[in-house]
């Protein structure tokens, strides 16, 4: 979206809640923070959460609390779908770090409060126009 110019001024940020070293990895190389701030966040900027601050308020979820069934060749098929969306989009992931704490999408005007939250789904990414419309809410764009 930010390339295609539709979030106006809006800046995106990311969390990540761990650099390294951290278990087997030695290096931020290796666990891919840099990779994942260069090639996800080129239009905004990425921060540590290193007391995982933003996870605990979150609830601290777990990717499997959101999964719609819990059989098994139901959630197999769920991940090999959103593994093929998100490789469609150039997204990749490395398996490195602890990935399963669900995140969230807000939405925080500029010196004010959160106006929007949208908690990580497992296998349903946010729809754009949803996004949209909480950033022309908060006035973030017209």
């Amino acid at each position: 979206m930010a390339e295609a110019g539709k979030l106006g001024t809006a800046k995106l940020y990311g969390l990540v809640k761990e650099t390294a070293p951290s278990g087997k990895w030695t290096t931020d190389a290796e666990l891919g923070v840099q990779d994942f701030a260069d090639t996800y966040f080129s239009h905004g900027e990425v921060f540590l959460d290193k007391e995982t601050v933003f996870v605990k308020a979150l609830g601290e979820k777990s990717i499997f609390k959101s999964l719609a069934s819990w059989n098994p060749i139901t959630i197999f098929k769920a991940l090999k779908n959103d593994t093929a969306r998100l490789k469609a989009k150039g997204v990749e992931g490395n398996l490195a770090g602890e990935g399963l704490k669900s995140g969230a999408v807000l939405v925080v005007k500029q010196g004010g409060p959160i106006t929007f939250v949208h908690p990580e789904v497992t296998t349903k990414p946010i729809e754009e126009e949803t996004l949209l419309q909480a950033l022309r809410e908060a006035k973030i764009i017209a």
